[in-house]
């Protein structure tokens, strides 16, 4: 199967419209489309193996024509690894080597893959022709993009993603959730993580605009100085906004999802008016998966909604959630080969627990985190919610043994040490006595607590070496 390509058929419809809003710099889809032609042909000219992986360092903020880049490589059937610009360089090396790449655009030049610097980008999108005669089309069984993620062992997997799967995830989206060529989508994720990298694609499917963070900016002063349609967030993002709320009337559609949201956090947000839809997904899936109605006020129930168009979710008779559909990623790259971990049927195994309800999915914790303490499951996430919720402290739980009960937990706390209060006697009114964590420490300053996920290996890791650890009071 073939598809054509969004940004050629958006041209089309809509030539003068606005595809990508930078900093004060608007490209029309006409343009756009010309500048992906460009690199096309410079693409061309490099002689490249055929369906070859291409990386890229992420700075979409200083480097535009990265977005084109992605484009032309996809039309040109290569795959495509984005990388967090932040990363160590030994790291970046690293992941170059694993995903055999043959090109890679970035700032340095100290790895296996031929290197372009970024500024070459910019001259090669801008430079030359634009020779093409017949519509840009695509197979919908090549390897798209290359997503790195950290996994259970704490090394990154390389996730495959299939320009089919691309298609599906954004084409679903936008069937439940309004989208078209006249709206605004303010890019405040990284385009290197599964969730920015599928709003290049609904957009361009409905032919809207993509307006990217200011180089310079934070993304609340972004958005209230782009008044976009729509924008998706992490928690943490929805917690720093209401924190200094700014009213943003255009607003039609807040995504939320990537992490627990805290219920307080949510009822605030939707007491200023916030148009929030909660979102579950998972990079093997292209993204989101489920997606709920706009949150209200008054609402007694809060979901994470139901599948979206050309996916499918249950709950296995372990309690865990399982999903598949034209969105399930080809596979983990595995020394030479795309290694799809599912069942005889089809079903992904996310790792997460949860249950479907008349009202929607409901997220309970996460299987692999779960740990047994005196013969008791216990599942971290669940207690880490309590101390959000309750507390306001952002918290990681991980075991530690324990000569008594095999396994007990501590208690990692995201804050200042000096402003800590007993907090034992308020988690017993919401937990009973055996998943209260036993042990308490502080988050260590060398790891961060504002990534997409917990980061739970890393820490896990760390536990293991510290010595410090006080009884939780």
């Amino acid at each position: 199967m073939f598809i054509e390509c969004p940004i050629y058929s958006a041209a089309q419809k809509f030539p003068t419209k606005i595809a990508y809003q930078i900093s004060d710099k608007p490209w029309t889809y006409e343009t756009f489309n010309q500048r992906i032609g460009r690199l096309q042909i410079s693409i061309r000219q490099l002689h490249l193996p055929r369906n070859c992986v291409i990386t890229l360092e992420a700075r979409t903020r200083s480097y535009a024509s990265i977005y084109a880049l992605m484009w032309a490589a996809w039309r040109e059937g290569h795959t495509v690894l984005p990388l967090d610009p932040d990363l160590p360089q030994r790291t970046i090396q690293q992941l170059i080597a694993n995903s055999q790449s043959v090109l890679h655009f970035g700032q340095h030049s100290e790895h296996s893959a031929r290197h372009i610097p970024l500024p070459i980008l910019e001259t090669m999108a801008t430079q030359g022709l634009y020779p093409l005669n017949a519509p840009p089309v695509m197979h919908a069984n090549t390897m798209a993009t290359v997503v790195a993620t950290s996994g259970s062992t704490g090394s990154a997997k390389l996730t495959g993603l299939s320009v089919g799967n691309l298609f599906a995830n954004a084409a679903g989206a936008n069937q439940f959730t309004p989208l078209n060529h006249s709206h605004i989508w303010l890019l405040a994720l990284p385009i290197h993580h599964v969730s920015g990298l599928g709003i290049l694609w609904r957009c361009a499917l409905a032919g809207a605009t993509v307006a990217p963070q200011g180089e310079t900016e934070t993304w609340i002063d972004s958005m209230r100085r782009i008044a976009p349609s729509h924008v998706s967030l992490v928690p943490t993002q929805l917690q720093d906004w209401v924190a200094r709320y700014v009213a943003v009337p255009s607003l039609m559609t807040v995504l939320v999802g990537g992490a627990e949201t805290s219920l307080a956090v949510l009822n605030e947000a939707t007491s200023l008016g916030i148009p929030i839809r909660l979102t579950y997904g998972c990079t093997e899936m292209g993204g989101q998966i489920t997606t709920s109605d706009i949150i209200t006020a008054s609402q007694q129930m809060v979901t994470y909604g139901h599948a979206l168009p050309h996916r499918e979710v249950r709950v296995a008779s372990n309690g865990q959630l399982q999903v598949r559909g034209d969105c399930l990623f080809q596979g983990y790259w595995n020394e030479q080969v795309w290694a799809k971990e599912t069942t005889a049927d089809g079903w992904f195994n996310t790792g997460d627990t949860g249950k479907l309800t008349q009202n929607g999915l409901e997220i309970t914790g996460r299987q692999d985190s779960m740990y047994i303490s005196g013969g008791k499951n216990i599942y971290p996430e669940e207690i880490e919610q309590i101390f959000w919720n309750q507390l306001k402290i952002y918290t990681c739980v991980v075991p530690v043994p324990d000569e008594r009960f095999g396994q007990v937990g501590v208690a990692i706390l995201a804050m200042n040490p000096e402003e800590k209060s007993p907090i034992k006697e308020q988690l017993l009114t919401h937990l009973p006595r055996y998943k209260i964590p036993k042990y308490q420490i502080f988050w260590p300053r060398h790891i961060s607590h504002e990534s997409l996920k917990i980061p739970r290996f890393q820490l896990a890791q760390w536990i293991k070496t510290e010595k410090k650890l006080i009884p939780l009071d």
